[in-house]
């Protein structure tokens, strides 16, 4: 047999397994300064390639120096240069098979391992960051805030998974008896199947009672939440919460509150009828305690009632998000298996006073069915312009317009308003007569 190391500072050679006699070396164009012995330097950061593993395949040692600009198979018997290729600023060298090799961040590319010719880049995969796992079937690699999931079979990238934030970094990967681990500067952390680690977890609840089962539940009910399993997620997450009633933990009720709220969400988003999306949101608002949470339910049910050809309820929850949240500082939720179960304020996260989103959909709802959608609000408009109008109270009638602004009553209540204000202002004067004119403009 044969041994053979790499530098990464210029040189491979190969040495007998049984003796250690060397066989030949090889000297390939380094980075490294062999007169003055100085570090390698690999781009604008400074920052050297990781070393990689060698490969041997088809009579060849593949390999990818830390210090060189190529891709390198040398002979394995005699050590002569079979082939050379740009490495094009990639990083990682992982063997697919015997006929193909990956290089990767912070794309990926596949290289035939008999040529070092590329065979195909996954153009859509551009942030690569550490080594990839590598299967007969798929590629798996992190990249930011996400793991890529690419077919080998057909060359495409069938699954795209989001990790907890958008910078989330899982590092260097490794499959090991269908677990997935991943080393970064953080440590090293395995990811199991969802069926693997929830029995982890049951077996760890064999022995336990009172609050430390409902920790456990608890966790549990959370892995079962993270995996979109989320029947299982409430089972736990209910079962949880009764043993820390029993038990007195104030505590571990109130973190588990907000994932009632929720997994009732998900669950609502996920419905496959509309009757039980109803029940999961009505459910989740009874868990609703802030204002952001009460108004983006309120929300998610007016939207639910449009879905559900309910017009005017759904004109009626809007109203209410208008009156009661109008200053409230909202994002705009969608409902549905592709929304989201959570509302998250970053500086990416687009915001509207509630009263901006609860007017837009109403506006859209009379688009679609007619101003019959909003007659309640037509007549309550009405009323309160008739009440203004009977006390000349151009400050009432404006009410009217701020508040019912798609009734068919506002523009006369802002006329009324303006006339009011106008020849008000004509038997006042000085700054009352300006305020007065201001307001009548």
């Amino acid at each position: 047999g044969r041994v053979f190391a790499l530098t990464n500072a210029g040189a491979i050679a190969a040495f007998d397994a049984d003796s250690g006699q060397p066989l030949w070396a090889y000297q390939y164009d380094s980075r490294v300064n062999a007169r003055s012995g100085y570090p390698i330097r690999y781009g604008s950061t400074g920052e050297a390639p990781p070393a990689n593993p060698l490969i041997v395949t088809h009579g060849a040692v593949v390999f990818l120096p830390a210090d060189g600009d190529h891709l390198i198979a040398l002979a394995v018997e005699d050590g002569e240069p079979l082939w050379s290729v740009s490495r094009e600023g990639l990083r990682d060298l992982t063997a697919i098979d015997a006929d193909r090799l990956l290089l990767s961040a912070p794309q990926l590319s596949i290289r035939d391992a008999r040529t070092g010719e590329t065979i195909h880049t996954f153009t859509d995969v551009r942030d690569v960051h550490g080594r990839p796992v590598v299967t007969p079937e798929v590629i798996l690699a992190c990249g930011a805030g996400r793991i890529y999931r690419a077919s080998l079979a057909d060359m495409k990238v069938v699954k795209d998974v989001a990790l907890g934030s958008d910078d989330a970094l899982l590092g260097n990967l490794i499959a090991v008896d269908g677990k997935l681990f991943a080393a970064g500067s953080a440590g090293v952390c395995a990811y199991f199947s969802y069926d693997v680690a929830r029995a982890k977890l049951t077996d760890r609840m064999a022995d336990l009672s009172g609050a430390g089962r409902a920790e456990m539940l608890f966790a549990r009910g959370h892995l079962a939440f993270s995996a979109r399993h989320f029947g299982d997620a409430l089972d736990d997450f209910r079962t949880a919460r009764k043993l820390a009633e029993q038990s007195g933990n104030s505590a571990l009720s109130a973190r588990l509150r907000p994932w009632m709220h929720r997994v009732h969400i998900a669950l609502g988003n996920h419905a496959e009828d509309d009757q039980t999306m109803l029940a999961m949101f009505t459910r989740a608002y009874s868990y609703a305690q802030t204002k952001q949470e009460k108004a983006h339910m309120k929300l998610r049910l007016a939207k639910y009632y449009r879905k559900a050809n309910l017009p005017e309820k759904a004109v009626e929850l809007a109203q209410e998000i208008s009156d009661t949240f109008g200053a409230e500082e909202m994002v705009d939720v969608a409902i549905g298996p592709g929304a989201d179960d959570s509302v998250r304020f970053t500086s990416r996260t687009r915001t509207e006073r509630g009263k901006v989103i609860a007017q837009n959909l109403i506006h859209e709802i009379i688009r679609e069915h007619g101003q019959k959608a909003y007659a309640r609000f037509d007549a309550e408009a009405a009323h309160a312009l008739k009440q203004a109008r009977d006390k000349a109270d151009p400050g009432a009638m404006s009410e009217v317009a701020r508040r019912w602004p798609h009734s068919v009553r506002a523009d006369d209540a802002l006329f009324g308003a303006a006339e009011l204000y106008y020849t008000g202002a004509l038997k006042a004067s000085g700054t009352r007569a300006e305020v007065m004119f201001g307001r009548a403009m």
